[in-house]
């Protein structure tokens, strides 16, 4: 009896060792894992209840998961911001159709001659493309222009700065006119509206000073202005620097021209191609903008119209003509920044009348390069 009850207790002692034995085990593996003591314990218990020791759980998440509510709210944000600019689009788009049609009307009738030659003419010489007119014009008064617009696209340091260019030949003389149209007034498309209306001015400047033009004959490179002007549904205004936008201005100059017997046409040509005068104009245009930004370099402040501005600072003529004149003036001002509101400085009001001073300004450069 005695024998047999030691033996039990030897046996209950060893099963005690070896459980221990293992729960010492567990209990280094853990500290091996990391496991805290409460992990331990209840793996030991595990272990004795059932003879399998629970194994800890390894959190592994993968960092994407964490990221995606980021990512989902990004997500969101850009497609808020892309629908409110596709309808701020769309505003603009027909408050510029609205203003286009005041001054002009509802599909305007062009009272001189389109021409969108196809792209082997577009592509020719000057020579080759005056060689119609060549005879002509030795003994009938005709005046040939080619025109160009240059604007800083938004993704430039100098966006939004505009110009345009004229350019002729006296003789054997090349004459240039750049012009100043200031920054956040339009975009390229408006330029290129500005130097057709600027060309045709100079014509009818001719006139007045007694020429007796029978052609006036513009070559441009903007397709895309021309074609919309041919059919009626150009709505594009032109810089809002002036009272009078371009657009007007290229109907009633070319009303007013055909009504004192010259001939206008308006030519598509291939930009930066074989045509020197196209190529001139583009370089007068760009000459335009360049001294515009030389002229905000060579100060120490901010130049003119990097900041908000509110509508105390639209120009008194486009509040007189309505709200949306000021909404528009606006919309191109404020184009790119979103910084401050408050009045003009004495600088930026000096700046911006002699942007509209330059506009009306004939100073033309000549130089004998032919």
């Amino acid at each position: 009896m005695t024998r047999s009850m030691a033996r039990s207790g030897a046996e209950q002692d060893g099963g005690d060792g070896v459980a221990e034995g293992a729960g010492s085990r567990d209990e280094k593996r853990a500290e091996r894992n990391g496991d805290d003591g409460t992990a331990r314990v209840t793996r030991a218990m595990d272990k004795k209840r059932t003879g399998f020791a629970s194994q800890p759980r390894k959190k592994r998440v993968d960092n994407a998961f964490w990221n995606l509510p980021h990512e989902i709210a990004a997500t969101r944000e850009k497609l808020r911001l892309e629908r409110l600019r596709k309808r701020e689009h769309a505003t603009w788009k027909l408050r510029v159709q609205k203003l286009c049609e005041q001054v002009v009307g509802v599909k305007p009738v062009f009272s001189g001659f389109i021409t969108i030659p196809d792209r082997d003419i577009a592509r020719a010489t000057d020579e080759v493309r005056l060689a119609d007119i060549a005879e002509f014009s030795k003994w009938i008064p005709i005046a040939v222009y080619w025109v160009d617009g240059s604007y800083m696209p938004m993704e430039n340091q100098h966006a939004g700065f505009m110009g345009a260019g004229v350019v002729w030949w006296e003789g054997d003389s090349l004459c240039t006119i750049p012009y100043k149209l200031g920054r956040y007034t339009g975009d390229h498309e408006d330029a290129e509206v500005f130097a057709i209306a600027a060309a045709l001015g100079r014509a009818k400047k001719q006139i007045e000073r007694g020429a007796n033009l029978k052609l006036v004959r513009i070559y441009s490179d903007s397709s895309n202005v021309l074609e919309r002007l041919l059919r009626g549904t150009l709505y594009v205004l032109g810089p809002l620097i002036a009272a009078r936008p371009a657009l007007q201005a290229i109907y009633e100059r070319t009303a007013w021209l055909t009504d004192h017997g010259a001939r206008v046409e308006l030519i598509w040509v291939k930009g930066h191609s074989k045509s020197k005068g196209n190529v001139e104009a583009d370089r007068t245009a760009t000459r335009a903008v360049q001294e515009q930004i030389a002229a905000t370099q060579d100060s120490k402040d901010e130049p003119p119209l990097r900041q908000l501005l509110t509508e105390g600072q639209v120009p008194e003529f486009f509040k007189e003509s309505g709200s949306d004149w000021v909404e528009e003036w606006l919309w191109r001002a404020n184009m790119t920044t979103k910084s401050r509101t408050g009045a003009l400085t004495a600088k930026e009001k000096d700046w911006l009348q002699s942007v509209a001073d330059d506009v009306d300004s004939d100073s033309q450069v000549c130089s004998s390069d032919k």
